[in-house]
């Protein structure tokens, strides 16, 4: 059961002015549910992503006080529309905004704001009932090559993805949450024929309508999906043609409303609640409808804004969130968009396929290591609602190429933490460390080195299970890793810096870094032992 992620969708106030306001509360005291029993409220999945990383479940995994909720909407005399367990709070419709001052005063609230205000009811209506699904009768591949890709090649091959593909790694048992726009045309689209057919949409909503219909409000998300999912050999392959996906609908094509980043944020729950991997985010904000809700440069530090908040608490619950770096390079904003400098985000930005950073890219801010990577978004190819492969263009379709070539290389190790997925594409990245770091990261991520030495060891014996101890250290830490003799050890950061390495002549069965020299934080360990290259997390105190 997914519970708390949304409350019930009531009648909408529609012909008639609407009030938005967000409530958030003091606490979840009250609530029927307990962390000793978190499959009430979170899937299967998602309980075992956070038991393979070692996540404990808090308090903020727990759903919002459902109580807190009715009481305040019959106080308010509104409906509620989006919650969150997150921030602990409610969004709100009323048709009286004089309201706010009797919600403050229950003695549950912590705070009540005022979001926006439409004047013609509320403008997120469903348009169409949704497409019926097709059949899928895609052919199979003879070779993967340029041929094969079709309008695919060109983005997949600057990364060095069809390295992967060509070992089977196409993205099987990943699920990846696409947080966008519409899907217009998913439906009854030879690309995605197969996506359908074979039951790997996993999950779909619409958090504006509350409701599953996410074909209307226009394409970008079908765009973005198809640079994942898109599958007709020897016309279009995208970068994980076999994961499974959660599509979710948190922005409308016309406004540009503050309701839109409480939308981003209950997505980004539900994509936690149901077990997602990794979270493709190809939208980004700056500037709203609303300007008193206007974002500015000052807060680009990562942590500060309340979207990047959320996203790095999305990663915090053992997802990889990977986000458009925007194009507002030419524009007066200049730099990436809201959440992508997000501290344990991966921001991506776009360059052509000659791996040059195309001006629209969003930069990053001084003294912000960002974007962290970038791939081709210019003259990219997708698939647009119509079932025809259309020009794309921007830091939209370069970030599922990102997001889709790490759900292939995560399936090599489902146990690599996603702060270790991040740093090695980082790490990976064509210029490493360069003199144009707030323009192009660190390069074009190349999947073929880095996955190098764990597929040709994966193909010839398991890696070894590496001990490290005491984790966390104060100091010197203890290596094992199942007896077998250590040659190298790499001592990495989060940003995929190596820090400390040393090779074994001869090989031992044990190594002892001495980690005191380092900031406390976490770090990666790679171990290279003379069977498998194997990787493990630490903490420095």
């Amino acid at each position: 059961m997914i519970s708390g992620l949304l409350c019930g969708s009531g009648s909408m106030l529609s012909a008639q002015t609407v009030d938005v306001l967000w409530v958030s509360f003091t606490d979840k005291a009250g609530t029927p549910y307990t962390l000793s029993n978190p499959r009430d409220f979170l899937t299967q999945a998602a309980i075992d992503r956070r038991l393979r990383f070692g996540i404990t479940t808090d308090s903020t995994d727990l759903p919002v006080n459902e109580s807190y909720i009715s009481n305040t909407a019959t106080v308010s005399n509104g409906t509620p529309w989006l919650a969150s367990r997150w921030l602990n709070g409610v969004l709100l419709q009323t048709a009286d905004s004089s309201v706010t001052a009797q919600i403050r005063a229950l003695p549950y609230v912590a705070d009540c704001q005022w979001v926006t205000r439409f004047s013609n009811g509320w403008p997120y209506i469903k348009a169409q009932a949704p497409q019926v699904p097709g059949d899928a009768t895609p052919a199979q591949p003879v070779s993967m090559d340029a041929t094969y890709y079709g309008g695919g090649w060109n983005q997949i091959h600057t990364c060095e993805g069809e390295f992967l593909h060509e070992r089977g790694y196409e993205g099987q048992g990943m699920l990846i949450a696409v947080i966008d726009a519409g899907f217009s045309g998913l439906y009854n689209n030879s690309y995605f024929e197969h996506l359908v057919s074979e039951g790997r949409i996993a999950d779909r909503y619409s958090f504006l309508r509350n409701d599953t219909f996410i074909t209307q409000d226009g394409d970008h998300g079908l765009r973005v999906l198809s640079v994942m999912a898109g599958y007709r050999p020897d016309a279009f392959v995208g970068t994980a043609p076999k994961a499974r996906y959660a599509l979710y609908q948190t922005d409308h094509q016309n406004t540009e409303s503050f309701v839109e980043v409480y939308a981003w944020i209950a997505a980004l729950e539900r994509a936690d609640s149901i077990g997602a991997d990794i979270v493709n985010n190809s939208l980004g904000y700056s500037i709203f409808d609303e300007s008193v809700h206007n974002f500015t440069t000052a807060t680009l530090d990562g942590h500060s804004n309340l979207l990047s908040r959320m996203a790095n608490t999305g990663a915090s619950k053992g997802m990889l969130i990977v986000s458009s770096a925007g194009n507002e390079g030419n524009r007066p904003w200049k730099h990436i968009l809201f959440p992508s400098d997000g501290d344990s985000v991966l921001a991506v930005g776009n360059t052509d396929a000659g791996k040059h950073i195309h001006y629209t890219s969003g930069k990053g801010p001084a003294g912000l290591s960002k974007p962290d990577v970038v791939a081709m978004g210019t003259n990219a190819r997708v698939i647009n609602r119509i079932s025809s492969i259309a020009p794309g263009n921007g830091a939209s379709f370069a970030t599922p190429v990102v997001s889709g070539l790490a759900a292939c290389f995560w399936q090599l190790d489902r146990n690599r933490h996603p702060a270790e997925i991040r740093s090695l594409i980082r790490q990976y990245g064509h210029l490493g460390v360069n003199d144009s770091m707030q323009l192009y990261g660190y390069g074009v991520p190349d999947f073929k080195r880095m996955a190098q030495p764990y597929v040709s060891i994966k193909e010839t014996a398991p890696a070894a299970a590496i001990t490290v101890y005491p984790n966390p250290s104060p100091g010197t830490i203890t290596v094992s890793a199942s007896g077998e003799r250590i040659i190298r050890y790499q001592v990495i950061n989060m940003t995929g810096k190596v820090l400390l390495q040393e090779t074994l002549v001869p090989g031992r069965t044990t190594a002892e870094p001495d980690v005191s020299n380092l900031a406390p934080g976490i770090y990666t360990l790679l171990v290279y032992t003379d069977k498998a290259v194997s990787s493990s997390l630490f903490t420095r105190l």
